[in-house]
């Protein structure tokens, strides 16, 4: 079992960026060792899922044409651990 500490898990997320948020569209994921992605609604409805082919630590630019506007979730999956970040679309 592996334990992870409150601060642990805050430096985790810190690791990964989303910019910029909020976006109309387009908008660029950065962090070390990105294995994969998974955008849902506010409803834990799965919109779009992508895995890296390669996990480094290079920025991916997400294109996400014809959202509807409002709040998603973005659960990053990385070598060491699951990141969820809040993404705005307006």
């Amino acid at each position: 079992m592996t334990l992870i500490s409150t601060a642990d898990q805050i430096a985790q997320q810190n690791d990964i960026q989303i910019f910029p948020n909020p976006t109309t569209s387009d908008f660029t994921l950065e962090g070390e060792a990105i294995k994969s992605w998974e955008l849902f609604d506010t409803k834990g409805g799965l919109i779009h899922q992508n895995a890296v082919s390669q996990a480094k630590p290079e920025p991916i630019l997400i294109q996400l044409n014809n959202m509807a506007q409002g709040v998603y979730f973005l659960k990053v999956f990385t070598l060491n651990s699951v990141v969820t970040k809040r993404l705005i679309i307006q």
